[in-house]
């Protein structure tokens, strides 16, 4: 997930426990046919008490992304999800990993990512905020 160049982040609530579980029924074919998929990197879901489960998905970048989306399976889950109120609330963000993000040893994004012999090191420099041409560097914070 950490070589990912795009997110799908999501949130349903559901109606009820009843709806949650049938509406498993449907996403299960749909998980399995997404793992398949060229581009899919790895999935993370979460629940929250009562009727509420979330995902985030990862991609290698927007075109497969926007290419499950636009599938058959997605469309077909979300109006199901979105008709006689089986759902009270939800919500989708897609985001784009930037370059000047953060990874490390064997989930290292940049290259080499593939070899075990990727070390684990601190970063130099901090990414700069807007207006610097360079962030400070790692070891000026913690003096």
């Amino acid at each position: 997930m950490a070589r990912g160049g795009a997110e799908f982040v999501g949130e349903t609530e559901y109606r009820s426990l009843r709806v949650m579980w049938q509406f498993f029924w449907l996403w299960l074919p749909m998980y399995r046919r997404l793992k398949r998929l060229p581009g899919y990197r790895g999935l993370h879901w979460w629940y929250r008490f009562p009727h509420t489960l979330g995902m985030a998905v990862f991609f290698d970048d927007q075109r497969s992304l926007y290419g499950f989306a636009r599938g058959k399976d997605h469309a077909q889950g979300m109006l199901w999800l979105t008709t006689n109120g089986r759902a009270r609330a939800g919500f989708i963000r897609i985001y784009d990993a930037q370059p000047a993000g953060y990874t490390n040893g064997l989930w290292r994004a940049e290259a080499p990512h593939t070899s075990r012999a990727a070390s684990v090191a601190a970063i130099r420099r901090f990414t700069p905020l807007a207006g610097e041409d360079q962030g400070p560097l790692v070891t000026e914070v913690h003096r």
